[in-house]
Formats: C-alpha cells, structure tokens, sequence
C-alpha cells in the first residue's frame, strides 16, 4: 500500500504555501504576545466571545526595529493583547511549528481608531466604577513642597518642570523625589503602576505624573486601565502634565487634576506657594499695622490713665491736706482747751493747797496749839503742861494751871 511520511506531507504543504508569495491585509485580535527576540503572536477572530479561528504570527525581530522606528518607538502600544490590529502578512509554513502568518507592516490607522474605541470604552468603565471621582476626595496641601515626580529622567517635560520650578522662583523651597518609569514601550504600563504603588504617602504631600507630549500613539500609556486605576486609588493627590493639548486620557480622568503640560503643573504649584507666600505677607502687614494701631491705642490711653491717675492723685492729696489742716486745727482748739482745763484744775488743786497752808489758816484767825511741842488734838493736857500757840505774826507760850 502506497503511504506518505508526516515529514513528506509537511514538505508537500509548505511547498504549496511558499510558493503563494501573496501579501494579504488581516484583521485579527492579539490573544497573547511573546516579543523576547522575534516578536510572536496568537491570533484569533471572535464571535459572540467565542473564539472562530486562530492562527499564529511572526515579526522577525528586523521587521519589528523597523516598525517601531518608523512609528515613534509605538509599536508596543499597538501590538498589545486584547487589540484588535490590520496586518499585512505573507503565508508560511513550517514541518514542525506548522502554518503561521509573516508580518510585514501594520496599519497604524486603523490600530488608532481601535485605540480610540477601546480608550473611550475605559473611560466609561472608571466613570462606572467612580474611579474618576476618588482622587477629588483628597485635600492638596497648602503648600505642596514634597513632589513625587514619576517620569522618565531622559524626558524632556520631566527637564523642563524641574528648570521652570528651579528658574522662576529659585527662592522657593522643593523637595523633588524621582520615580524613574517608562512612559510608552513594552513595559510602561507595569512600571508605571509599579512606581505609583511604592510612593510613600508620609514623604510626600503630590505626585505628579508628567511628560513630554507626543502622538496619540505615544500617550497610550496613560489610557490603559491599569494606570489611570492606580492612580485613582493613590493615596495622595496625583497631578498630570502628559503633554497633550486637545483629548483627555484616562489617567487625566481619574487624577486630582490635570493640566496640558508638565510646565503647567510646574505654574500650579509655584502659584501655590507664591499665593501662600502673599497672603503670609498681607497678614503680617495687616498684624503689623494692628500691632502698631494698637500700641498707640494703649498709649494714648495710658497718656489718659495717667492723666486721670495725676488729677485723682492731686484732689485726693488737696482732700488729704485740708483734712489735715482742718485735724490740725481741730487737734489744737483740742489741746488748748485740754490745756485750759487742766490749768484751771492745777489752779483750782494749788487754791485748794494754798487753803490748807498752815499760815494761811493762821492769817485767818484761827492759832495752832501745841502742848509739848506736839499737836494738841489728841493729846492730854495735864497741869503745868506748857501750850505754845502760833498766830499769824506770834507765838505765845503759856502754863496749864488748871
């Protein structure tokens, strides 16, 4: 019985196909994406979420260099899973790995329009899920100083904010952190989740998310879901400068608040701190000039205190001396008729003295006797005793003879 090897059925195909040397334009959604050297692809076409067909796709790594080079270094942002992508591919087949599609260039047009789409069904989804209202929960800072910048550090936006903050207001204070990321290729959006999720929120007052603008291929990055979710839920405010200037993306969505540059962000925040640094100024010349209205309001009432004290001072001293004077007065009538009284008395006591004076009795009439030279009140007088009487001018002695 006549039979074929596996290999000679293979070699039979892969003659067939490769001799169809015919580019075909094919529409197919990327299931998975492998891009370590050559770039491969799982291809699928769906309907009704099922999956109809399925096929397998090579960019040879040359191929890929040159697509991403002539599309700004873009090609990452179109060929990721999920998208939905035109190419143009040649049909080749291989003994072992089978039927596969050789891409030789995209249509970069219609990969927007789907971009588009899918960007705009994002935007629906975080509205849905209110992630585009968390960040306006937070509190700015009055004075944000502290900045979390999450940027390339090659960028030219990122250059250009740290020159415009240093430059116009050099006599302002910041202290800016870098979290290096990319901001479009392969890798971007992973990194930049990454960097959002290691901030930490007791070092810094923002984040701000910048770069340097770019093609809407370009801005990509910050339309995926996974950005502007991680951004929605940070903890801090988070301000957006991408670079854009007409369409809003999904990260501009979900931030505290979003401006067209990162030199606008730049301008946000240095009119914070002049705004704050003027209304330090007004209230200390306004403190000042209440300060100073006030030391002369307490002068001049301490010009009247003392005024008032002074005339107080002087009618209670002009009351205190005429008390004075009047107690004086008062003290001396006092004294002087103290004085006259008691000299009457004194006058009065010495009449009284001068009455009793022996002598004076004596100039009166009366005689003072006396029998042996004591009183004779008292005494007996015996005969013979001898009696001395005084008078006034005279003493008489006499005998008892009876």
């Amino acid at each position: 019985m006549k039979h074929y090897t596996l290999l000679e059925i293979c070699q039979g195909i892969k003659q067939v196909f490769n001799s169809f040397e015919t580019e075909f334009w094919i529409l197919a959604e990327i299931a998975q994406i492998d891009s370590r050297n050559h770039v491969y692809l799982d291809l699928v076409q769906k309907s009704d979420n099922q999956i109809v067909a399925k096929m397998r796709g090579i960019i040879w790594e040359n191929v890929a260099r040159y697509l991403n080079q002539k599309n700004h270094q873009n090609l990452w942002n179109i060929l990721k899973k999920g998208n939905k992508v035109l190419f143009l591919a040649t049909l080749h087949f291989h003994e072992v790995f089978g039927l596969s599609l050789i891409v030789q260039n995209i249509d970069v047009e219609y990969s927007l329009g789907e971009l588009e789409q899918k960007n705009q069904e994002t935007i629906a989804l975080l509205i849905k899920q209110g992630l585009n209202l968390q960040q306006k929960k937070l509190s700015l800072p009055l004075v944000p100083q502290r900045i979390a910048v999450i940027s390339s550090a090659n960028a030219a936006g990122y250059e250009d904010f740290m020159q415009h903050l240093s430059k116009e207001h050099s006599h302002y204070f910041f202290e800016i952190t870098l979290y290096p990321t990319l901001v479009q290729g392969e890798n971007a959006v992973s990194l930049l989740v990454e960097q959002l999720n290691r901030i930490d929120e007791t070092k810094h007052d923002v984040v701000v998310v910048i770069r340097g603008g770019g093609s809407a291929l370009d801005l990509q990055v910050f339309n995926e879901y996974e950005v502007a979710q991680a951004i929605a839920l940070c903890r801090l405010p988070v301000l957006t400068g991408i670079g854009h200037h007409r369409d809003q993306t999904a990260a501009d969505l979900t931030a505290y608040q979003s401006f067209k540059t990162p030199t606008a962000v730049a301008d946000f925040l240095l009119e914070r701190l002049v705004s704050f640094h003027q209304t330090v100024l007004q209230l200390r010349q306004q403190i000042e000039q209440s300060a100073h209205m006030l030391v002369l309001k307490q002068k001049y009432q301490l010009q009247e205190i003392k005024l008032l004290v002074y005339q107080v001072v002087k009618s209670n001293i002009e009351q205190e001396r005429h008390y004075l004077i009047e107690l004086e007065t008062k003290i001396r009538y006092a004294a002087e008729q103290f004085l006259q009284r008691q000299r009457h008395k004194l006058a009065m006591i010495f009449n009284e003295i001068q009455a009793l004076n022996p002598q004076k009795v004596l100039e009166r009439g009366f005689t003072l006797t006396e029998v042996n030279g004591k009183n004779i009140k008292n005494q007996i007088v015996n005969k013979g005793d001898i009696l001395t009487t005084h008078t006034a001018t005279q003493t008489i002695q006499s005998v008892v003879i009876s």
